[in-house]
Formats: C-alpha cells, sequence, structure tokens
C-alpha cells in the first residue's frame, strides 16, 4: 500500500467538495457568464471558479507539483515532456450538460507519474458522488457516509453507454458490428466511466473528440476497479507523450474478454 498517497485522498476529496459546492451554487442561478474559447466550446465561470479552487488546494498539497488544466495556460511540449509526475484536471467536465441542466459534469483530478495515471478522483456535483482510486489498491465511491468498493461486471445482454449528441454518428457505431445484442444508455461527462467501474453498464465506446483530462481519473478509477481503458489497438491510454492533448479513439469496458471482441 502506498502510505504517502493515501494520506494525500482525504486533501483530494475535500478539494472536490469545495469545487462541487462552488459548482452547485452558479448551477443553481437563473444566470452566469458564458464565454466561448477559441475552439468554440463554451466556458463558464463555474469552470474558471472550481479551477481555481483545485488549483489552489493542490499547490497547497504539493507546490513542486506542476499542474495541467483545460482551463489552466496551455503548456508547450517542450516543457510538460520535462515532466516525470503533474496534475492533469478537467475543472468541469461535461459544461454543455452544465448549461443545459442535465445534472451529467464531474471534476476530473489525476495524479500522471510516467505517462500513466496512478490517483484519479472524480465528483459528481449533482449526486454528491465521489469517486477515488490509487493504481493497484482498489477503487471506492462515495455518497454521503456510505462507502464502496468498486467492481466491474460483464451484464447480459451487454449495457452500452454513450452521450446522446454523438450516437448517431457513423463512425460511432463501428463497435456495434462486433456485438451479438446491446442496450443503449446515454449520458454525458467522466460519468460514463464511473458507470462502467460501478458495473452499471459494460461498455462505453468514444470515437469522437476527447483530450486528456477528460480520461485520466476515469482510467485511473476503471483500472483499479478491474476494467480497462484502451485505444482501438487494445493498449492502454498513456498521457503526456505528444504534442495535442487530444485522445485517440477508445474503449472502457469492464474486462479483457470484451476488449478481445473489440480490438481482435
Amino acid at each position: 500500500m502506498n502510505v504517502f498517497y493515501q494520506d494525500w485522498i482525504p486533501h483530494l476529496l475535500s478539494i472536490t467538495e469545495e469545487a462541487a459546492l462552488a459548482i452547485n451554487d452558479i448551477y443553481s442561478r437563473k444566470t452566469y457568464k458564458i464565454e466561448s474559447k477559441l475552439d468554440n466550446s463554451p466556458v463558464t465561470e463555474a469552470d474558471l471558479h472550481a479551477h481555481q479552487i483545485i488549483k489552489e488546494g493542490l499547490f497547497a498539497l504539493d507546490p513542486t507539483l506542476p499542474l495541467l488544466s483545460e482551463e489552466g495556460e496551455a503548456v508547450p511540449l517542450e516543457v510538460r515532456s520535462c515532466w516525470d509526475k503533474f496534475w492533469l484536471v478537467d475543472p468541469l467536465d461535461g459544461t454543455k450538460g452544465f448549461i443545459q441542466k442535465t445534472g451529467e459534469f464531474t471534476i476530473n483530478i489525476a495524479l500522471i507519474e510516467n505517462h500513466i495515471p496512478i490517483i484519479g478522483v472524480i465528483g459528481v456535483p449533482q449526486l454528491g458522488h465521489y469517486y477515488w482510486a490509487i493504481r493497484g489498491e482498489g477503487a471506492y465511491v462515495r455518497h454521503g457516509n456510505n462507502k464502496k468498493k468498486l467492481h466491474t461486471r460483464l451484464s447480459s445482454p451487454l449495457r452500452v453507454v454513450v452521450s446522446r449528441r454523438s450516437y448517431e454518428r457513423p463512425d460511432v457505431q463501428i463497435w456495434a458490428t462486433r456485438l451479438s445484442s446491446y442496450e443503449l444508455v446515454y449520458c454525458g461527462s467522466s460519468l460514463k466511466i464511473c458507470w462502467v467501474a460501478n458495473g452499471d453498464v459494460d461498455l462505453y465506446p468514444q470515437m469522437g473528440r476527447t483530450y486528456e483530462w477528460d480520461t485520466a481519473a476515469g482510467q485511473c478509477i476503471l483500472e483499479a476497479a478491474g476494467g480497462q481503458l484502451i485505444n482501438l489497438k487494445g493498449e492502454p491510454l498513456q498521457y503526456n507523450t505528444r504534442f495535442s492533448l487530444e485522445n485517440p479513439p477508445f474503449y472502457a469496458l469492464v474486462n479483457s474478454y470484451l476488449a478481445s471482441l473489440l480490438c481482435g
């Protein structure tokens, strides 16, 4: 057991809870500020406020570790390629769901070491659910005072979770030709990965655009729960290895058997 990292978990959960409270406060308002980033994706004052809370909290935990956040400054590869360990954060994953009032948005905090997520924390502000894992030491979820260890499991028929806006794209359905039968459910943000880790669904196929801060925390949690997050060749995603921070298409799934069906 990594006692050092275990000691960090209460602090990381506290940071996530503080950010969740701030997000929920803004979410409950009738109006709040929304702007567009350079890629025309929306950013709200909730994204920016959560970023600041998380940034300050992580710096207080360990001021030596760099931070790469969706809402922070861009860091060129020549700088971040020198990092052997850093925080990778999405302060509010699912901003469109936040604006559309779906409740399906999350807070993602991961610690990356040598291109692998070794700590993952995900908060679901509207549900009050907090997921976390340390690589190789199990994954957990807490709701109020109730704490549960996470385990993936294979169901019959298979349950597949996709985002509402992407399912109709033809390339999203490539995976469907390899499955004999399945049921579809819909969800947004990294909550989909949490559902796989919790055994609620079996597969989350993602053929569209995502970024490294969208998946790192979820990958750590899913792998610690017995699942996998892999590219279409069956390889686990790695982080901070390329100029672009955009992920390749991937599958989040419950076990190696399902991986062999989709990648074999």
